[in-house]
């Protein structure tokens, strides 16, 4: 655990670590990290990350090039953040785990409550730059959402270039009262007044269980989704049950800011079995409740 700290974590095997935030790296209170070239692997944290990062330091934390792993959280299963800067750059994010037992109590998180293996929280600026995120999922019997990064920043902008999505998921929940949470956003889902600026990312066979099998906005969101590709992203088109919300779409807005800065271009969609290169209706749902 780190305090007011200026360090270089390098080459370094942090694995099979355990704890409440943080298991493998846990930086606080104007601490600056720079973590390049590491393993981060198969780590469990209670509530946030393998790492946790908060109240970063002046220029903001470097986390570059590591491999995360198989780590495991109830939100954020590799990477935590909260009032802080800084960059993720050429990470490999893989087969993470976001996970809430039925009945779990974890301090003051909502009942049920899990969210993907990049969480970026209050204020938090990332530049999320060259990651590949790969099969990373969330499950819970609660309100899942947001397969590998989740968003929810309160105005503050965030960077989310150049990055490869795929196989990652969000499982429906059993949460009738869950509404949209029950499992949207595949690889990116956006909320609480966040305005990211999505662009020339990959995704590609990410799954969800209610909508946006690659992003889903909502809470006031205002994404800029532009020059994507999006391959092969599919939602559960199974019939639900009694009290469940259904919807379907590469892309799902719902309570999305109603100011027009919400903005939509340049990408391309292709399904298994047809190609566009334009949205319609099987690639975009747009639900105001």
């Amino acid at each position: 655990m780190l305090f007011r700290s200026d360090v270089i974590i390098k080459g370094t095997y942090l694995h099979d670590l355990r704890a409440h935030d943080g298991a493998a790296i846990s930086s606080q209170n104007g601490s600056k990290v720079t973590a390049v070239n590491n393993l981060i692997w198969n780590n469990q944290a209670k509530r946030w990350g393998a790492v946790f990062d908060t109240r970063s330091g002046a220029g903001g934390s470097i986390y570059s090039s590591n491999n995360f792993k198989q780590n495991k959280a109830a939100e954020g299963s590799a990477f935590y953040q909260d009032f802080g800067t800084g960059f993720f750059l050429s990470n490999l994010v893989q087969d993470g785990e976001s996970k809430r037992d039925p009945g779990q109590v974890i301090d003051s998180l909502p009942d049920g409550e899990s969210k993907g293996a990049v969480m970026l929280r209050k204020d938090s600026t990332q530049s999320i730059i060259l990651n590949q995120f790969v099969n990373n999922k969330v499950v819970s019997a609660g309100r899942p959402h947001s397969g590998a990064i989740n968003i929810e920043t309160e105005g503050t902008s965030n960077n989310i270039l150049l990055n490869t999505f795929v196989g990652n998921s969000v499982g429906r929940s059993n949460n009738p009262g869950a509404y949209g949470q029950t499992g949207s956003g595949g690889a990116i889902g956006v909320f609480n007044n966040s305005n990211p600026i999505i662009q020339y990312n990959l995704f590609q066979a990410n799954k969800a269980g209610y909508g946006g099998s690659a992003i889903a906005a909502s809470e006031r969101a205002q994404p800029q989704i532009l020059n994507n590709l999006f391959y092969s992203n599919s939602v559960d088109s199974t019939s639900p049950e009694s009290g469940f919300r259904f919807s379907t779409g590469a892309l799902f807005f719902e309570n999305t800011s109603p100011d027009g800065r919400l903005k939509i271009q340049n990408n391309y969609f292709e399904a298994k079995d047809r190609k566009s290169t334009r949205l319609n209706s099987s690639h975009l749902v747009i639900s105001y409740a």
